[in-house]
């Protein structure tokens, strides 16, 4: 799905543009990358962040909550916060709530040059 030689790579573009859209299968992958992908640097909060987006379902209007990702992200919520302290517990719930579409590619995202 991404460059594993240092992550650059559009894929991880596409990939954040669909989470920021509320997909949840996307959601669920970008916390698979904050919690341990080897090019990206680890967020263990980050990855709490965007499991508990794909569990819950999707933060914006109009779309569809996929059952089947959100059942496959509520153990991830889970181990997640098992490992996570009371202030990060703390951090990761505040920056659950003021997620905003454009969230992955603003943090994550390699920036892509402009062939314009």
């Amino acid at each position: 799905m991404y460059n594993e030689n240092g992550g650059e790579s559009e894929d991880i573009l596409w990939l954040c543009r669909s989470a920021d859209n509320g997909y949840a299968k996307a959601q669920l992958y970008v916390g698979h990358l904050y919690w341990g992908a080897s090019n990206i640097h680890q967020n263990k909060i980050k990855a709490y962040v965007w499991y508990n987006l794909a569990a819950t379902g999707d933060k914006l209007n109009g779309l569809l909550p996929d059952k089947n990702t959100q059942n496959t992200a509520w153990p991830d919520v889970y181990n997640t916060e098992k490992t996570l302290t009371a202030e990060q517990m703390k951090v990761g719930r505040a920056l659950y709530t003021k997620w905003h579409p454009g969230q992955c590619e603003q943090d994550l995202a390699p920036k892509i040059p402009s062939n314009r």
